[in-house]
This record gives structure tokens, sequence and C-alpha cells, in this order.
């Protein structure tokens, strides 16, 4: 029995059949969670989880909170956050809900052995214990909802849902707005995020030519000319050394730059947090406003805007996550890797929650 051999034309109307399905299927799906997402954060249920976190980098912050609403929605609980604050940062978003809590040692932690069993109204999520309990972990981490079960990069595509949601305040959105526009006015444009900085102690940096490798491979693909960089290193148009006879690269040089674990700097220098707040949140932004992401799994920055290109696009193909394990490395990275996470674990274990809420009055 003969087979039938699609020609070139007939493949590309079956990927446009097959892709123009895929979107609807996904717009259908994506509606529907955003409506439950919303019925979920009213506080309609009675059932609250609430949610605290230590000091942290901007994007790890706000990612904490897409994980606390992901066990909201596991568990049927409205995500509650007595301290809207993002210190050392300033708050750019609106109430994420208009349930409000104060913590007290009389609210319980949520049984991590029967999330959806524990039937007390108002319980406590505590990240550390979650993190440090792999099986927790890993079942927070790879629960999905139905509406994104079995969908490319569900994962990535569910926090970019849930970050969707958020809304700026007004007076960032203005600031905020006339650089959203430039990226915007650019068409297809793939954004870099080039994470520099203190990341090498989690993990060795990405090397430069990978990101390059992958750049270039973005850009043939998809035929694009334009490269948005973002990064914490003043140095990362050199670093990168892309071919400016292939790209228009975009570059804020003005943009002021430290290269350090920018959060423990903020604390140290409490006067530059409205300055770096708004450079963090504009990159965000910027970033899921291109048309294509390369960037690195375990950076903020990189994952959230992917997730929320995703989201907004309505397209898996929303570029390139870099896993940084995977990226060549030294032994001595490793070694230093494994020696960081350690002592943060222990450090975490054994400081307790006041000590970093004083650290914050300081």
């Amino acid at each position: 029995m003969a087979l039938y051999c699609a020609s070139d034309d007939d493949r590309e109307i079956i990927e446009s059949v097959t892709m123009v399905a895929l979107k609807g299927e996904l717009e259908r799906r994506i509606g529907a969670l955003r409506s439950r997402i919303a019925h979920n954060q009213s506080g309609h249920s009675g059932r609250f989880i609430l949610f605290t976190h230590d000091p942290h980098g901007l994007g790890g912050q706000i990612s904490r909170r897409l994980l606390a609403i992901r066990v909201g929605l596991m568990t049927g609980r409205t995500a509650v956050f007595p301290d809207e604050d993002f210190f050392p940062y300033e708050n750019v978003f609106e109430p994420l809900t208009e349930a409000t809590f104060a913590i007290s040692k009389s609210v319980p932690p949520i049984d991590l052995m029967c999330l959806e069993g524990d039937s007390r109204p108002v319980v406590y999520f505590d990240f550390w214990a979650c993190w440090e309990n792999k099986a927790f972990r890993e079942l927070v981490y790879s629960a999905l909802p139905i509406e994104v079960d079995g969908i490319p990069d569900g994962a990535i595509l569910l926090d970019g849902i849930i970050f969707s949601s958020f809304r700026l305040k007004a007076s960032y959105y203005s600031r905020i707005a006339p650089y959203l526009a430039q990226i915007k006015a650019m068409g297809s444009v793939i954004g870099v995020h080039f994470r520099r900085g203190d990341k090498y102690v989690e993990t060795p940096y990405v090397d430069s030519a990978v990101y390059r490798r992958h750049i270039e491979a973005v850009a043939a693909r998809h035929n694009i000319k334009d490269v948005f960089i973002s990064s914490d290193s003043p140095n990362a148009m050199r670093e990168l050394a892309l071919d400016e006879t292939l790209f228009n690269i975009h570059f804020d040089v003005n943009e002021r730059r430290y290269n350090n674990a920018n959060h423990k700097f903020l604390i140290a220098h409490r006067e530059l947090a409205p300055q770096e707040t708004f450079s963090a949140i504009k990159n965000i932004y910027m970033l899921s406003c291109c048309t294509q992401i390369v960037g690195q799994t375990n950076a903020h920055f990189a994952s959230l805007a992917a997730g929320r290109l995703y989201a907004t696009r309505m397209d898996p193909d929303f570029g390139v996550l870099i896993d940084p394990m995977l990226a060549p490395k030294n032994w001595s990275m490793r070694l230093l890797n494994s020696i960081y996470r350690y002592s943060r674990s222990v450090g975490k274990r054994i400081l307790p929650l006041y000590f970093l809420k004083s650290k914050q009055r300081e």
C-alpha cells in the first residue's frame, strides 16, 4: 500500500491548520483558567492560605506568589498575602485579593501530606517547609490544573496566566508604558535575558557562546533581526559579541547595573529601592513584550517573561530557556554551587522568621 507523501506546500497548509486549531484550543483553555483563578482569588470559598516570604530578588518574590496561588488552586483556597510588601523592593502591584488576614501563631501551617483533605478554613503556607520536603516540592511544582495538563510547557503557561492577572499600580504602568511601546514598535524581536550578577553561586554561568548559538538559531528560524538585551552586566554587549551586521541590538547603556546580589545590595542601600524596583519590573515586562525569549530556566526574569508571553500570544513557541545544569560547567563551580545550596538550606532552618522581619525594619 502506497503511503501519501505531502508536498512542501501541503505540509505548510497542514502545519498552519494545526497551529490554528491549537491556538483555538489554547484560547479556550486559557480563558477557562483565567476565570477559575479570578473566582478562586475572590475569597468566595471561605477557605484561605496565607503566604509570606523572606527578602529575595523581585523576580523570585513574584515567582513565589505565583506558587502560592498555584497551591491555592490545588486546594480550593484563596491565596492571601498579609504582608503585601516586596522588601527590599517597592510593591508594584495592586492587591491580589480583597481578603485580608494577619499572620499570627494561631494560624496553623497547611498539612503538606494532606493538601486537599485539610478542612481548616485558614492555614499558613511555609515556603521553606515546602522546598525542603522533596515529595511535596515535586508535587507542587508538577501538578497542573486540567486546563493546561497535556499542553506543551504547561507549567510555564500556568505561571504566565497567573502572572498576567497581576495589575501594575498606575504610577508604575505609566512610567513603563513608553518602554513597552518601543519594544512593540520593533515588530519581531528576540528578548535576551543575559543573567550574570550573583547567579554563579547557584549554577555556573551559562557561557556567552551558548547564549549566542541560541539567539542565532531563534533568529534564523523566525527571520528576526532585532535583539533586546536585558542583563545585570554592564558589559553584556561585549560578552555576547553578537554580529552587528546581522542584528539590530537594543541595550540601554544608561541603565544603572551593579552586577551583584541585588536584594542584598538594596538592604544595605535603601535609598536605591525606587530606582532598582523600576529597573527590575521594567525589564521583566519589556522581555514579555518581545516575540521570542532566550534566557535560562533558573532566572526568574526570563521564566516570568516567557510565561507571560506564552499566555498572551497563546503560542508554545516562545523561545528557549537554557538549563544551566546541562550547559558546560567546571568542577570548581559545581563545588561552590553545592556549598551554597547546603548553607542556604541550613540557614533558613535555623533563622526564625522574626529575624528576617526585624531586618526589614532596620
